[in-house]
């Protein structure tokens, strides 16, 4: 997917976050945690990872070094997956109020995560149109 976020997004998150390594493996967050912070992956891969029917795992996406994920549970509400480092990681992490803070502050951040977040909408609605035309054919 590549950077989402611009470098003055990330230096603004570098400056009221804190720096953190994960280990392949490790989980930043589990679904249905609070939503406390907001992390910003400087190093490695994440995947968000959803429980389904039967306790299988589905891989929703995966995340590459300049992606924020997390910033939808940041105004009070649960994490919708959860969240671990298929290879060793690097983010920072910002608790969510200073995040909301930096949003209120930075009108022109809060545009930048707007766009991301749309076309983070239009990449799930092209996945889940390939599906359903696929579970048609099949």
């Amino acid at each position: 997917m590549g950077q989402e976020i611009s470098n003055t997004i990330f230096a603004e998150l570098a400056r009221v976050g804190t720096q953190t390594a994960l280990p392949p493996g490790a989980v930043l967050w589990k679904e249905g945690e609070p939503g406390g912070s907001v992390a910003f992956l400087i190093e490695g891969t994440l995947e968000v990872v959803n429980t389904a029917a039967e306790d299988q795992e589905v891989v929703l996406r995966t995340m590459e070094p300049g992606t924020i994920v997390g910033e939808l549970s940041s105004e009070g509400g649960r994490r919708s997956a959860t969240v671990r480092a298929r290879s060793t990681c690097r983010i920072i992490k910002v608790p969510a109020s200073d995040f909301r803070s930096l949003l209120h502050r930075r009108p022109d951040i809060l545009q930048e995560l707007y766009r991301v977040q749309v076309e983070r909408v239009r990449d799930l609605t092209r996945e889940v149109t390939k599906t359903h035309r696929r579970a048609i054919t099949d």
